[in-house]
């Protein structure tokens, strides 16, 4: 089930003496149904393992999941930048293949408040060549603006403060208040002398890293300064501390890969098993079957977290539904990313049903489904006609008070229709586009407005092969 915003508010305060609101954004390492489905929208009704979700955890309530940032918006900020003449490569994938990796800023230029979405760092799986631009598996990135990739932390960097030579591939980051750097590597590595495993988490002082004033980004770092601060084995002997029961009820765990850190809201510090050190509480989750989406942390010498006072695993049974999502007969895959925000009550996501690439044989029938409207109030579909050169880049103009959000293709855009969102703010469209345009190679943006909030959707383009 999913809840109004104000009732959720109100379950919070008077289940738990909480002093301020989370939100979780998360990625998944597998398909997921979220628990309201909704509505029966069938795109939005999913979260895709390269798609950023969202949920508002709540205790002795079951809160949906959705999606807070869809695989065609990745494509839409991207553009086409390994000059093909698409502006959308894939329907399945996101740019750049899996992710990895997801987290915000929280010392300079933090993440706080109503973000915006494009403050969201992504990590991917394997590096990526196009024409416009590389990155590799170890780099971290958002899209400040449109077709621009900005690195938070290079590889290089990362490699240089490690002491690696051979290349890392980030799994999990986060960085705390202060400025330090935690992250978790997707292999086995020896950080300036010291083996840690893929389930071992890494340090690097904010004294070995230099931002820039502005943007918040790492620009350079002392080599040498990082530091094992956990093993594979203390991150196993913190999850069994903790109890967490799988689908099954299990509780044992003797294989372990990090694939998610942030800090824990609730605060606290543990002392690292490795050199002694007091470092702040952290919240993590790993891959792969037997997680269920359970997020841990390591208050307490391990213990399952609370968001909002809302368990995120448990100790008989965990299911996924913590997270708002549905499990199968089996349960759930584990979490691949995650940073805690403040609760999120803006998102406007816009996806489209069935496909976001549309070939010689693919159905013309689309649908536009709008996540986080107004409950009950008015949509408004836009259609706009995309950049045709090779190269291209969606424009996008940002809009003036009181609307908020940016206004994709704006030259072209032009209003479709009018629709209602039901009562848990869903919204939909359908579309038949006509068959002339089935092999043109143009591509088109949708973009949904909420009249009552006067905010305008993030987009989803579909290219015509």
């Amino acid at each position: 089930m999913k809840l109004a915003f104000a009732s959720i508010l109100t379950a919070i305060a008077v289940s738990a003496p909480i002093t301020a609101q989370n939100s979780l954004l998360f990625i998944m390492d597998a398909d997921e149904q979220t628990l309201d489905g909704a509505s029966g929208l069938l795109s939005a009704g999913k979260l895709k393992e390269e798609e950023v979700g969202i949920v508002l955890p709540i205790p002795g309530f079951a809160n949906s999941a959705q999606t807070y940032i869809g695989l065609a918006t990745q494509w839409a900020w991207r553009g086409d930048d390994d000059d093909d003449g698409r502006l959308v490569d894939s329907s399945q994938d996101a740019p750049g293949g899996e992710t990895d990796a997801i987290m915000v800023k929280r010392f300079i230029n933090a993440a706080t408040g109503q973000i915006d979405p494009r403050q969201v760092c992504l990590s991917k799986e394997d590096d990526y060549t196009a024409t416009a631009r590389t990155w590799a598996d170890g780099d971290v990135y958002y899209h400040p603006v449109q077709g621009v990739v900005a690195l938070f932390i290079s590889e290089t960097d990362i490699d240089s403060a490690c002491g690696i030579t051979n290349g890392s591939d980030v799994r999990a980051i986060c960085q705390d208040t202060n400025g330090d750097l935690y992250l978790s590597f997707a292999d086995s590595e020896t950080v300036n002398g010291t083996s840690v495993s893929d389930g071992g988490i890494v340090r690097i002082p904010v004294s070995g890293l230099t931002y820039d004033p502005i943007t918040g980004d790492v620009t350079a770092v002392t080599p040498g300064t990082a530091e094992v601060i956990a093993d594979e084995s203390d991150m196993i002997a913190f999850t069994n501390a903790s109890m967490v029961a799988d689908y099954n009820g299990g509780t044992s765990t003797s294989l372990f890969d990090v694939s998610a850190l942030d800090l824990d809201p609730n605060g606290g510090t543990w002392t690292s098993p490795v050199n002694g050190g007091t470092y702040p509480n952290l919240l993590f989750g790993w891959q792969g079957s037997g997680n269920e989406g359970a997020i841990l942390s390591t208050a307490a010498g391990g213990s399952i977290a609370t968001i909002n006072g809302a368990a995120m695993g448990s100790t008989f049974q965990t299911t996924g539904t913590q997270i708002g999502l549905l499990p199968d007969a089996t349960g759930l895959g584990g979490i691949h990313g995650l940073a805690v925000v403040d609760a999120q009550i803006e998102h406007l996501p816009l996806e489209n049903y069935p496909i976001n690439l549309v070939t010689t044989v693919s159905t013309m029938f689309t649908r536009q489904e709008l996540t986080n409207a107004t409950p009950n109030g008015q949509v408004l579909f836009l259609l706009s006609i995309g950049p045709p050169a090779i190269g291209g880049v969606l424009t996008s103009f940002p809009l003036p008070a009181p609307f908020t959000g940016e206004l994709f293709e704006p030259a072209t855009a032009i209003g479709i229709a009018v629709s209602t969102a039901n009562s848990l703010g869903y919204a939909s469209n359908s579309f038949l586009f006509p068959e002339s345009v089935r092999g043109t190679g143009i591509n088109v943006c949708w973009q949904a407005a909420d009249v009552t909030r006067l905010q305008f959707s993030l987009p989803a383009p579909i290219q015509f092969l």
